[in-house]
């Protein structure tokens, strides 16, 4: 363990994480939270990856903003959903 001890951030909320209870140790030595996504599952992460903003959820926002990036088109308007059913009779 390294010289300083952990900060308490318990209730502490980061982007969509909310800290529910100290997690152990990492292999670096920083402190682990367990923490509550707004989604409503839990991910062990450092304080660290908290407290600088590297880790906002528990995966669920990068998967969204993908999700609505791949919905829209080079101009940023909704692309056109295709049904490829309409395709095949119109051949």
């Amino acid at each position: 363990m390294r010289g300083t001890p952990a900060m308490d951030i318990i209730g502490q909320t980061f982007g969509r994480l909310t800290v529910v209870s100290r997690h152990g140790q990492a292999a670096s030595g920083n402190a682990r939270w367990l923490c509550s996504c707004a989604c409503g599952a839990s991910v062990a992460v450092t304080g660290s990856s908290l407290r600088g903003g590297k880790t906002k959820s528990c995966g669920c926002l990068a998967t969204e903003r993908l999700w609505k990036h791949n919905r829209r088109g080079l101009c940023g308007e909704p692309r056109a959903m295709v049904d490829y059913r309409d395709l095949e009779e119109m051949r």
